[in-house]
Order: structure tokens, then C-alpha cells, then sequence
């Protein structure tokens, strides 16, 4: 085979070595540049993520929330972005904008589908309804809120947040002024979950519930369940449910009792970058 001889086009070896060298090395540094550029950025972002998160592990929201914002500005191109918008839409939500709150568990929803925590996204979005329903005590919002809650438990039916979430369309749909809906809504808590740490509150909802229809017969064996129950018996209910056990076919039907507020968002603690 002949051999070939590549001519460099009237340069010497050493003039090209020289260019290529010079080229070369504007190459290797430009991209040392850049990478330590995206180190530096990366690095920023990271500590800037950890300020927030340690602000909303000690529960001051109103300054974490400010942190994520000035994060979503600075680093919209992060891959923790949907998480961060989720960490803002709990921080929101514990601070009472609720149309705030709402918005931004909309947008990880909406632009972040594969989110490892949707079941919390979807559930804290129905939980910013029904908070923003009861200080507007509006029927419409109960209503919006009974409908998101409904989402989150079709949705999410394995979820650690669907027992809470058919709770609350229950308590939903009773304050939107639908007790037959709220009946169906307890039972079917009651029968999917009835060893909830929310069964207690759910047998009196239910209970006050059927009183409003004035179906007291009904009533009255649903709190006759509740107390039947010997860990229920002690509980801090029972002695409003032996009241109204033994007025449920004496008496009108009379206002129930304003529950205590569990623990009902999502968790609200951030794992460090």
C-alpha cells in the first residue's frame, strides 16, 4: 500500500504544534471557566437552599417562604425546583395566604406531574381550600374544597394522606350545607379506615350529622358504636356523645361542637440539600 504524507499547507510541524497548542489551551481554559462558573452557581444555590430549609425546620414560614421566592428567581433552571415550590406552597399554608398557597401547589402539579410528593402536593392544595372556606365561610369555597379533597383520595388512594382526605371532604361538604353528602362521605371513612386516628371525630361528625336530617335513630347507634369502643370510651368526645345519645330522641337536633384541628397538612420538614 503507498503510504500517504499529509503537507500542512506551506507550515512548518513546529509552527502548527504551536497554533494547535495555543488553540487548545484557550479551549481547556474557557471550559475550566465555565465549569468552575456552574460549581460556583451550584454551590450557591445549594446554601441558599439550606438557609430556607433550616428556617422552615424551625418554623419561622414567613421568612423561609421569602428564601424560596428569592430561590425561584435566582434559580429557576434548578432540578429541586418542584420541591421548592412545594416547600413554598407549605410555608404559604401555615401562614394563611391561602391564595398564595394554592397557587403554588397548583404549579408543581401542573409543571412538575413526576413530583415524588404529589399526594402531598394534591392533598395540602384541598387543605388551602378548606382553610381558605373556613374564614370565608362561603358554601362555594366548602364546596371547592370538598371537590379537591375528593381528587387527592381518587388519586392517591395508598397515600398516607387519603384517610384524612375523605375525612375532610365529610367536614367539606357538611359546612358547604350538604349533610346527606357528608353522611355518605363519614361512612365511607368509617368503613375504609375505622381504626384512624380521625375516627372519633368522624362517629360524632356522623352522628351530628344524621341529627341535622333528624334521623335520631340512625344517630343514636352511631354514638352507641362510638362508645361501645373501649378505646373511644375515654376519649375526649365521649362525654358529648353520651349528651347527645340521650337527647338524640328527646330533643331538636342543636349545634355540634367546633372540633379540635389535628395535625392536617402534609409534613412541613425539609431534608437539607
Amino acid at each position: 500500500m503507498a503510504s500517504r504524507v499529509v503537507r500542512w499547507r506551506g507550515l512548518g510541524v513546529k509552527s502548527v504544534l504551536k497554533r494547535w497548542t495555543g488553540a487548545g489551551l484557550l479551549a481547556l481554559i474557557m471550559f475550566t471557566l465555565a465549569a468552575g462558573q456552574e460549581e460556583k452557581q451550584d454551590t450557591a444555590a445549594v446554601q441558599e437552599f439550606n438557609v430556607a430549609a433550616a428556617l422552615q425546620n424551625s418554623g419561622l414560614y414567613p421568612r423561609a417562604a421569602d428564601k424560596w421566592e428569592q430561590f425561584l428567581k435566582k434559580h429557576p433552571q434548578d432540578e429541586r425546583i418542584g420541591r421548592v415550590q412545594y416547600y413554598l406552597g407549605v410555608c404559604r399554608l401555615h401562614t394563611k395566604e391561602y391564595d398564595q398557597a394554592l397557587a403554588a401547589f397548583q404549579t408543581v402539579l401542573t409543571k412538575h406531574p413526576q413530583f415524588d410528593a404529589a399526594d402531598g402536593a394534591r392533598y395540602n392544595l384541598a387543605m388551602a381550600h378548606f382553610r381558605k372556606a373556613q374564614e370565608s365561610q362561603k358554601a362555594e369555597d366548602f364546596q371547592k374544597a370538598a371537590a379537591a379533597f375528593a381528587d387527592a383520595a381518587q388519586k392517591h388512594a395508598q397515600s398516607q394522606y387519603a384517610p384524612r382526605a375523605v375525612y375532610y371532604r365529610g367536614e367539606s361538604l357538611y359546612f358547604a350545607g350538604d349533610q346527606k353528602g357528608a353522611v355518605e362521605a363519614y361512612r365511607a371513612f368509617l368503613a375504609q379506615h375505622g381504626n384512624h386516628g380521625l375516627a372519633p371525630e368522624a362517629y360524632y361528625a356522623l352522628g351530628t350529622a344524621l341529627q341535622d336530617l333528624n334521623q335520631s335513630t340512625e344517630a343514636a347507634q352511631v354514638f352507641q358504636q362510638f362508645l361501645s369502643r373501649p378505646e373511644l370510651a375515654k376519649h375526649e368526645l365521649a362525654g358529648e356523645v353520651r349528651l347527645r345519645l340521650g337527647m338524640a330522641t328527646n330533643s331538636p337536633p342543636f349545634p355540634r361542637i367546633i372540633l379540635k384541628s389535628r395535625t392536617t397538612k402534609a409534613s412541613s420538614k425539609v431534608n437539607v440539600a
